[in-house]
């Protein structure tokens, strides 16, 4: 996956999110969309806090780590580090 087509999908599926944001379904459906796509937990992160999707507890930023807890919860494989 490159570099650009990472950005333009974070974009899209940012912009996308924005008007409907439903919360922890969003964040679901943003981690699942970029997990399949082999983005990296600090990137759907960053994604996640630019869409203004809240967190789990409707509280703070985005963390690699809540990532990480919301996608083992729901049965979502995601890696660490960055998105080449």
């Amino acid at each position: 996956m490159s570099n650009d087509d990472t950005k333009a999908d974070a974009a899209a599926l940012v912009d996308a999110l924005r008007p409907t944001n439903d919360g922890i379904a969003s964040a679901i459906e943003l981690i699942r969309t970029f997990a399949s796509k082999g983005a990296a937990l600090s990137y759907v992160a960053d994604a996640l806090n630019r869409a203004g999707i809240p967190t789990i507890t409707g509280r703070g930023r985005w963390y690699p780590q809540n990532v990480k807890r919301l996608a083992e919860r729901e049965g979502i494989k995601v890696q660490f580090g960055r998105a080449a």
